[in-house]
């Protein structure tokens, strides 16, 4: 009569190794998170129908040292047409640099119909 065999497998487990966040550095981001930027229309022009709104967040070039230096980045939004639907927010990021992406909510738009 034959054994069965019976086999073991072993997996280490590693601890976490990361350095504990800088609190200095982990207390002066919320001014980055609290951010209501001021929206307008994006500008005349096709590529910026009425529906479009524009506007510019502050963000640290490295965020374990925020204080300095930082950029501005100019965002834009196109509300949903239904807003009792809305489920949240949709992000996109067109990729860059390069060409400037403010008018790529119109683009989703038409590829998303019904929003």
């Amino acid at each position: 009569m034959r054994r069965p065999r019976i086999a073991s497998l072993h997996v280490p487990t590693a601890r976490a190794t990361a350095a504990a966040p800088d609190r200095p550095a982990a207390q002066t981001l919320g001014r980055y998170y609290d951010q209501r930027p001021a929206w307008h229309h994006c500008g005349p022009g096709p590529q910026y129908p009425a529906a479009l709104w524009c506007g510019t967040v502050t963000v640290p070039v490295d965020y374990t040292r925020p204080t300095v230096p930082t950029r501005h980045l100019k965002i834009s939004r196109l509300r949903t047409a239904r807003p009792g639907k809305r489920h949240g927010v949709l992000l996109s990021n067109p990729g860059g640099p390069g060409a400037a992406g403010l008018g790529n909510p119109v683009a989703m738009k038409e590829a998303l119909p019904g929003t």
